[in-house]
C-alpha cells in the first residue's frame, strides 16, 4: 500500500472519530447552570424570613412531612428535575470511560444529588410562602437515579451524537430530539395535571358521568367568544409542525426511490397529505381518549377536528412551490396568532383607566423572571410556559419569512416580536383582575431569540447523510 492510500485511510478514520469538544468541561458547565436554575427557581422571589431554629430542628421539620405526596404534578416536576442532575454529574466523571466506571460512580453521584436536594429544601424553611417536604427530596433523588441509568445506558452515545451535531454532521439527531420534545409538549398539553384515576370504582363512576361533545364546538354552551377562539387557535397551531415535518420526510424519501419501502413509507412518499391526516387523527384521538382517565377533564371532539385540519394545512403549505403563496401562508399564520394573542391577553376587552390606577400594583413578582410562577400551581406555570413558547415560535417563524429580504432581519424580527409581546402584556395594565408580568415578556423574547438561533443553525450546518 502506498503512502497516499495510507494517508487517505487515516484521514477517513479521523473524520469518523468523534472530536473531543464538547468534553467534561462543557458537561460541568451544564451541571452548574442546572443547579443555578434549580436554586433560583426554588428560592424566588428571594423574600426571606428569620427562622430561629437549629440544624437538627430544621431537619426534624423536613422529616416530619414524611413521604406524603400532596400534589402529583409537583412530585413529577421534582422527579424530572433530578434527572439532569444525575445525568450531567455522572457525565462529568465518566465521559469517554468504560461502562464499569459509570457503575462504580453511580452511588456517590446519587448521594451527592440527595444532599443537594436536601440543601435546597432546607433553605426553603427561610423563604416566605414556600414549603419544604421530604417527598420532594425523595423525588429529586429518584430522578437522579434515573439520570444515572440513562447515562450508563446511552450517555456516551448521546454525547457522541452531540459532538457530531456540533461538528456539522448530525442534523438528523437534532431533528429527532425536536420531534421527541414536540410529542412531549402535546402530551403535557393534553394530559396535565396528570391526576390519573386509579381505582376501578372511580373509572366506572367517571364512565357513567362522562360528558362528551361529539359535535364540534358544541361544548361551548355560552357561545363562541374571543377567548374561546384564541384557545382554539392555540391548540390548532400545536399540530402544524406535524404536517411540516411529514412533508419534509416525504421529500427525503423521494430522493431514495430505489430503496425497498413498506406500505407506510410508500404512502408517506406518494401521499404525504393523507399520511398527515391519518397520523394527526390517531395522535389527537389517542390523547383525547387518554383524558378519560384524568380527573376533571372533558373529552372534546373539537380538538380532534382542529388537529386534523391544522396538520393537513401545515403539510399542504409546505408543498407550495410559489414563493408568493408561501408569503400568503406566513401572513395568514401571523394574523391568526395575533388574533389568538389578543383574545388570550385582552378578552373580554373591559379596558378602563380605573383598572390601571387601582388594580395594577407593581410587585417584585412582576419583575423577577419566573418569580410569579411560584405563587401558582405547577401545572399553571407549565401551561403558561407552553403558551409563551407557542406564541413566540409562531410569530418569529412567520415574521422571519415575511422579512427574509430585509437587511438585519434577525434583529428586526426580534425587535418586532419584543414590541408585540410588550404591547400584549402591557394592555393588561388597563384590564381589571389582570396583572402585568414582565417575566412573560422576558420569556417570550428568549423563546424568539432561541427560535432565530435554531433557524441559523439549520441554515448553516452542512447536511451529511448518515450511512
Amino acid at each position: 500500500m502506498d503512502n497516499s492510500s495510507l494517508n487517505a485511510d487515516v484521514s477517513a478514520e479521523s473524520e469518523k472519530a468523534p472530536k473531543a469538544f464538547p468534553g467534561r468541561g462543557f458537561c460541568l458547565s451544564l451541571l452548574i447552570l442546572f443547579y443555578i436554575f434549580l436554586f433560583y427557581g426554588s428560592l424566588t422571589p428571594f423574600e426571606f424570613k428569620p427562622v430561629h431554629i437549629g440544624w437538627n430542628e430544621g431537619v426534624s421539620q423536613i422529616l416530619a412531612t414524611g413521604g406524603h405526596i400532596e400534589s402529583q404534578m409537583d412530585w413529577y416536576v421534582n422527579l424530572f428535575l433530578g434527572i439532569p442532575a444525575g445525568f450531567f454529574m455522572l457525565g462529568v466523571l465518566c465521559l469517554d470511560k468504560k461502562l464499569l466506571w459509570s457503575a462504580l460512580c453511580a452511588a456517590p453521584v446519587i448521594l451527592v444529588c440527595f444532599v443537594m436536594a436536601f440543601i435546597v429544601e432546607r433553605l426553603q424553611l427561610y423563604t416566605i410562602n414556600r414549603n419544604c417536604a421530604l417527598s420532594d427530596i425523595i423525588a429529586q433523588t429518584c430522578g437522579a437515579g434515573i439520570g444515572c441509568v440513562i447515562w450508563a445506558i446511552s450517555g456516551q452515545s448521546i454525547w457522541d451524537e452531540l459532538r457530531r451535531v456540533w461538528n456539522g454532521s448530525g442534523i438528523q439527531s437534532v431533528i429527532t430530539a425536536f420531534i421527541l420534545l414536540y410529542f412531549l409538549v402535546l402530551i403535557i398539553d393534553a394530559w396535565s395535571p396528570f391526576n390519573f384515576v386509579y381505582a376501578l370504582g372511580d373509572i366506572w363512576d367517571r364512565w357513567k358521568n362522562l360528558d362528551v361533545f361529539w359535535i364540534p364546538l358544541s361544548e361551548h354552551r355560552f357561545g363562541i367568544t374571543m377567548n374561546v377562539i384564541s384557545h382554539l387557535l392555540l391548540y390548532g397551531f400545536l399540530y402544524v409542525p406535524m404536517g411540516v415535518y411529514i412533508h419534509w420526510q416525504s421529500d427525503n424519501l423521494k430522493l431514495q426511490s430505489d430503496a425497498p419501502q413498506s406500505f407506510l413509507k410508500r404512502m408517506l412518499q406518494n401521499h404525504p397529505l393523507v399520511y398527515t391526516i391519518l397520523l394527526a387523527l390517531f395522535v389527537s384521538t389517542s390523547l383525547t381518549l387518554g383524558q378519560f382517565f384524568i380527573q376533571n377533564r372533558t373529552l372534546y371532539a373539537t380538538g380532534i377536528l382542529l388537529a386534523v385540519l391544522t396538520a393537513g394545512a401545515g403539510c399542504y403549505a409546505s408543498g407550495l412551490k410559489e414563493p408568493r403563496w408561501r408569503l400568503c401562508v406566513a401572513i395568514v399564520c401571523l394574523c391568526a396568532i395575533l388574533t389568538a394573542m389578543v383574545g388570550y391577553f385582552w378578552s373580554p376587552f373591559n379596558f378602563s383607566m380605573d383598572a390601571f390606577r387601582n388594580d395594577n400594583v407593581f410587585t417584585v413578582y412582576q419583575f423577577i423572571p419566573l418569580a410569579d410562577y411560584q405563587r401558582s400551581h405547577t401545572i399553571t406555570a407549565i401551561n403558561r410556559l407552553l403558551t409563551s413558547m407557542e406564541f413566540s415560535i409562531v410569530i418569529t417563524l412567520a415574521l422571519q419569512y415575511i422579512l427574509k429580504n430585509v437587511r438585519y432581519k434577525n434583529l428586526t424580527t426580534l425587535a418586532i416580536c419584543a414590541f408585540i409581546f410588550t404591547l400584549m402584556e402591557g394592555g393588561q395594565l388597563f384590564l381589571p383582575t389582570r396583572t402585568f408580568t414582565l417575566s412573560d415578556i422576558i420569556l417570550q423574547i428568549l423563546f424568539s431569540a432561541g427560535t432565530l438561533k435554531v433557524l441559523s443553525i439549520f441554515q448553516n450546518i452542512p447536511i451529511v447523510s448518515d450511512k
